[in-house]
């Protein structure tokens, strides 16, 4: 077909592509219309968005398939030609080589005239389909695109249209070389004139030509990298699937699977795609990503017959899986070859094939923006402002994911801060949320990894993608597990710690053991003793018979009431007397029978108001004839003084209970209010009155009526009480903005896991422990956030490990995605708003872990975690701080524990001795091991078993770190190192009571300057590897101030020492105290006058006030129970008590009690379960 050129002379070594005539004669006015929508495009400067990569796939022979910049033009340029043999290509023996230019984007392809001529025919009949009005309004679209496309061209300067595409028709090899340059010029005009009409520019096959796709040109992905169609192997994709008969080379294991593939293998097109730092490759035929290769330090390519089987083929392979491709002709086999090796040559994949310092896969990164965070409040309030931020894509790793965890508290704000539906609200934004679990075994762990999925996805399906891993039996993983706890957002930003989205982790500085929210606290009763659940006794231990006695001969009978409406509260009280509180070993039997208690009743009235102002409040409702005893006498009678008869006090009181407890559940059910339901619950026993559980309640309540229940308890915890009868312990009031009595732990979020595991989590808003009775047990904890190319860097850890989930449970579900890594030359401008400016640090920052393949598809095992450790401690100068939920490390290689962190410290130690240098070691675990159940019982053997292995690591047996240093020649090894736990006490219910605080944190900080941070404890479990996968970072200071250690001037790192401060601020009670100089941690002043004097103080007045566990006055089961049989001060003497814990108390630090229970074998014993377990799964 031919057309005229300008000139009006018909040229026969041409072709044109013709516009088709407009058959209906008008739509023109309207389609010149639609070609300005995206010129707009061109004057905004918009460019492919990264959420693209997460659109919907399409074919790659979809029309108008959309893979370029909106507005932005495409222009080709012929720069050289390369002349091959005439004996190898006597058809096309010129090489085009052609360079591309799209928007920031610049490539080069090469190609023969065969080519051209393919795509020109291609168009043709792409042209001639236009032409035929098919009825179908598919069709007719395609053809008003088409049109419009062509009158998008315009007109030159004279007025006239502009000449349409020209195709030289002469054969190759008929062009003399005299007449190249004018083939070139031919072949490039037409290349730029089609690419001018948008039509012929996106039609697939000239996208093909082009060696485009649709993640050529994403913003985020990187420099397009090289591109092309290639025939992929189909079988032994990755290296856990491969049949191997030899180990001892590369290219000999590549022959071998040569072999095995050519039996069984079969080939299909594939679009192999090079970006910055991996290689994936797409099936055209959906247009979906089938498979990603990270470069990582066995990122290799080989090419050639002997290792893929055909002389045009190509093997791409890396730690995690290996590619066999076969090319069209051995130039595009040499062309792939050559690229992928300069890709792994590159600055950023490079710095991934290593070597890198303590063999870790990521290098150390320069100049990289980092923040600490110090307890669950801080930490989750910042991921939470994070994630509201959030653009593109929210990725999260966690062992444990609670859905309904809030993330900000008080909550004011209704469920806006939930975690669920904070998911959910960027999900309905279109960001694309990825979250892996870890799968637990059911009958080991409660946590309920199933609920959490299933919770999350029904939150947005398509937008929320979870995955949980290993399915233990197929994968054979039953003991380990994934351990680490990262956020990512955008890839841009990263928060890496200890740090659980779960039950039980919020918590901050003051450290609360009580939240009875609504429920009064009430005031304290002579002779009422109310049985404690802590972890010194989970189940309450035996209340002292001389309590009772106390409580019979006094008739004090108290019980309390308080129910909240949305206005104001109700209480019913019955209290007859304040008694003093008598020291029992000071009451004799005659004094109990002559004693009166003679305080007026309005002494005891809330608020110090009169009975009169107190009843005509509607507040108080008293039994008649109590009421009229206390009126007639003023005092409350004795017994013997005609009392009222017990059974009728009963009758009276359980009557009124019940009335005000089924007129709360008519408000409920009216008003849809929340109303708290939890009564002050006495022993049955002592006045046959019960409230009734919680999980009882919640059993009776309809799916509708929980579901209203949960709203207005939200709801209800928002709005401002206008009343409060409720008696707050000091901490209780501290919270800043918090106004009423608002709970800040709902549900099961209120937690004493050593009193009671987790269970029933699907029911999140009902009580796990009774809050009368148990105070729940602190969270310590810490984590980080980094930013920069450190969060890609996390980021890339958390695409290997899900694009290996995805290989191994759901290859086939394309509801699952491949992830793709962001590039390091692409960063984005991300400042979240949770964390200011002035708030953050310069630091270098490399991200460690703990990986293999079980966890994450690799075949090496990397331990860089526990390199790291080892390596700072051998460089530290001054001081090594630790604060770890464990402490399993034997001092010497064992075949038993593994991990060499213990060793370490000796050589450290030892070190400084002989040099006779000033040098300390800070140690904090928790007290007890974070197992339900009790020491010295059935029900505690594996704390028991954690125990042993602690104090096996710290101060028991040959290989011990202390004993090791006494055989050293060092007397007293507390000059170098000590270990200490954390402790902290309260009131509930007027009754004095303390519990450990459960240090989770897994940080090592060194001299100021170095900090380690993340989910890895001091075991083998999260150091050799092979076990548990862990993330941390190491993190070094770029800047720094003035300071000393031991007294000579010492340049201190900006974000090493301000968390260390912050911590010794929170442990040794200074956060508001300043008088005390913490810049120095090493000096005699500081480590004996201040660090060990408060932990030795705390330790001895809690042991003396609460009798606590664990103690070093118990190094028997037997002294253990004699101890527990003793009556603490807080029985005996509560007044004395108190002043004790005001007086003497300094923060939380308290010494570890190494000789507890040193006795005993605390290892499981034969018979029992936990005997049945390895011994890997303790250490």
């Amino acid at each position: 077909m031919t057309s005229e050129n300008p000139e009006g002379v018909q040229d026969s070594e041409y072709e044109d592509l013709q516009v088709p005539d407009d058959e209906d004669g008008h739509g023109h006015a309207d389609s010149i219309k639609k070609q300005y929508r995206w010129r707009k495009v061109i004057k905004e400067g918009l460019v492919v968005p990264y959420r693209t990569v997460h659109a919907p796939p399409l074919s790659f022979k979809t029309p108008n398939r959309k893979c370029f910049i909106p507005g932005r033009p495409v222009t080709a340029k012929i720069v050289s030609i390369e002349r091959g043999t005439v004996s190898n290509y006597l058809l096309n023996p010129n090489l085009y080589v052609i360079q591309l230019e799209h928007g920031p984007y610049n490539w080069t392809i090469k190609r023969r005239y065969k080519h051209f001529h393919h795509l020109h025919q291609q168009l043709q009949l792409f042209r001639m389909t236009m032409i035929v009005p098919i009825p179908t309004r598919t069709h007719k679209e395609r053809r008003s695109n088409y049109k419009t496309s062509i009158l998008e061209m315009g007109k030159d300067e004279s007025g006239k249209s502009q000449r349409l595409p020209r195709f030289p028709k002469r054969p190759e090899a008929l062009v003399p070389s005299d007449q190249l340059e004018e083939r070139r010029k031919a072949l490039e005009q037409y290349l730029e004139e089609i690419l001018k009409i948008r039509a012929f520019r996106n039609h697939h096959d000239t996208i093909e030509f082009l060696d485009v796709s649709h993640l050529s040109f994403v913003y985020g992905l990187g420099e397009k990298g090289k591109e092309g169609l290639v025939e992929k192997r189909t079988t032994h994709t990755r290296h856990h699937c491969t049949f191997r008969l030899c180990t001892c080379c590369s290219a000999s294991c590549l022959r071998m699977q040569r072999c095995c593939g050519d039996c069984c293998g079969h080939w299909q097109r594939r679009w192999l795609i090079s970006k910055e730092t991996f290689v994936a490759y797409v099936r055209p035929k959906d247009g979906r990503i089938h498979c990603v290769m990270l470069v990582d330090p066995e990122f290799e390519v080989f090419s050639g017959a002997y290792v893929s089987g055909a002389s045009n083929g190509v093997v791409i392979s890396n730690l995690s899986r290996q590619l066999v491709l076969k090319c069209w002709t051995k130039r595009k086999a040499k062309e792939w070859q050559d690229h992928v090796r300069q890709l792994a040559s590159s600055e950023h994949a490079k710095a991934f094939i290593g070597p890198n310092r303590f063999t870790a896969y990521a290098p150390v990164r320069q100049g990289i923006d980092a923040e600490w965070f110090v307890d669950g409040a801080s930490y989750m309030s910042a991921i939470a402002d994070v994630l509201q931020a959030a653009h593109e894509e929210i990725l999260i790793s966690d062992w444990w994911l609670s859905p309904e965890i809030y993330m900000k508290r008080p909550i004011v704000e209704g469920e806006k801060w939930r975690l669920d539906k904070l998911l959910q609200r960027k999900a309905k934004e279109g960001v694309k949320i990825f979250i892996l679990l870890y799968k637990e075994v059911n009958l080991a762990l409660g946590i309920n990894s199933f609920y959490s999925k299933q919770k999350l996805v029904e939150q947005h399906p398509e937008n929320i993608k979870v995955l949980r891993h290993p399915d233990h039996v197929s994968a054979g993983v039953f003991l380990w597990a994934h351990h680490e706890k990262l956020v990512i957002v955008d890839q841009s930003v990263a928060f890496v710690g200890g740090i659980d989205l779960c039950y039980g982790r919020w918590d901050d500085h003051v450290h609360r053991l009580t939240d009875l929210g609504s429920i009064s606290a009430g005031h304290k009763v002579p002779g009422a003793y109310h049985k404690q659940m802590t972890s010194s006794k989970p189940y309450g231990g035996d209340v002292p018979s001389s309590i009772f006695q106390l409580a019979k001969a006094t008739h004090a009978v108290t019980i309390g009431t308080v129910v909240h409406t949305g206005l104001k509260p109700i209480a019913e009280t019955s209290s007859v007397s304040n008694l003093n509180e008598l020291n029992e070993t000071q009451v004799t039997e005659e004094e109990m029978k002559t004693t009166s208690a003679k305080v007026s009743f309005e002494e005891n009235l809330p608020n110090g108001g009169t009975r009169e102002e107190f009843e005509m409040e509607g507040q108080i409702i008293l039994p008649e004839d109590i009421e009229n005893e206390v009126l007639a006498n003023g005092v409350v009678p004795l017994k013997g003084e005609t009392p009222p008869t017990r059974r009728k006090l009963i009758r009276r009181v359980t009557r009124v209970t019940k009335e005000i407890r089924d007129a709360t559940r008519d408000l409920r059910d009216d008003s849809k209010g929340w109303v708290n339901r939890h009564l002050w619950k006495r022993d049955s026993k002592d006045d046959g009155v019960t409230s009734g559980s919680d999980e009882e309640r919640e059993d009776k309540l309809t799916d509708d009526e929980r579901k209203g229940e949960v709203k207005s308890r939200i709801k209800r915890s928002t709005a401002p009480l206008e009343h409060d009868t409720v008696r707050h312990t000091a901490s209780e009031s501290t919270v800043v903005g918090l106004q009423g009595c608002a709970k800040l732990w709902i549900g099961k979020d209120y937690t004493n896991f050593i009193v009671k595991d987790f269970a029933d989590l699907d029911s999140p808003f009902t009580d796990l422990v009774d809050r009368s009775t148990t105070p729940r047990m602190p969270w310590h904890d810490i984590g980080v956030m980094v930013q920069g190319f450190a969060a890609r860097d996390v980021a890339r850890h958390f695409i290997q490990r899900w694009n290996a989930v995805k290989d191994e449970k759901v290859p086939l579900n394309d509801s699952y995605p491949y992830l793709l890594p962001k590039s390091y030359n692409e960063m984005d401008c991300f400042h979240p708003t949770a964390v200011t400016q002035s708030s953050k640090y310069k630091v270098n920052c490399q991200v460690v872990r703990s990986l293999c393949q079980w966890s994450g598809g690799i075949r090496m095992i990397e331990e860089s975690i526990q390199q790291a450790y080892i390596e700072c401690i051998e460089n530290a100068k001054h001081y090594i701080y630790i604060e770890n939920q464990f402490f399993i490390t034997l001092a010497c290689s064992n075949t038993q524990v593994q991990n060499r962190i213990g060793d370490a410290l000796l050589q450290r130690i030892l070190r400084a001795h002989r040099d006779k240098t000033v040098f300390r070691v800070f140690v904090i675990i928790p007290l007890l091991p974070g197992f339900e159940g009790e020491v010295g019982t059935s029900r505690g053997i594996a704390i028991q078993a954690i125990l042993h292995w602690n104090y096996s690591s710290i101060c028991r047996g040959p290989d011990a770190l202390m004993v090791r240093l006494e055989k050293a020649g060092i007397e007293d090894p507390s000059q170098y190192v000590t270990f200490h736990g954390l402790r902290t006490h309260s009131e509930l219910h007027g009754d004095l009571v303390t519990e450990l605080i459960y240090v989770h944190s897994k940080l090592m900080i060194i001299d100021d300057s170095v900090v380690i941070c993340g989910s890895a404890n001091i075991n083998d479990r999260s150091l050799t590897g092979k076990r548990d996968s862990e993330v941390c970072v190491v993190i070094q200071d770029e800047t720094f101030l003035d300071s000393s250690m031991n007294g000579i001037e010492f340049k201190a790192g900006n974000f090493g020492q301000s968390l260390r401060i912050e911590l010794f601020r929170e442990h040794l009670g200074l956060t508001n105290d300043n008088s005390v100089d913490l810049s120095d941690p090493i000096s005699e002043e500081f480590y004996r006058n201040v660090w060990l004097k408060t932990a030795t103080t705390n330790t001895e007045i809690f042991d003396k006030v609460f009798h606590c566990v664990p103690t070093d006055r118990c190094t028997s089961f037997l002294q253990l129970q004699e101890y527990h049989r003793e009556h603490a001060l807080t029985v005996t003497d509560p007044d004395a008590a108190a002043i004790l814990l005001k007086e003497k108390i300094k923060g939380h630090l308290v010494m570890l009690p190494l000789q507890f229970l040193r006795d005993e074998n605390l290892l499981p014993s034969t018979g029992t379960k936990e005997a049945l377990m390895p011994t890997q799964l303790w250490t």
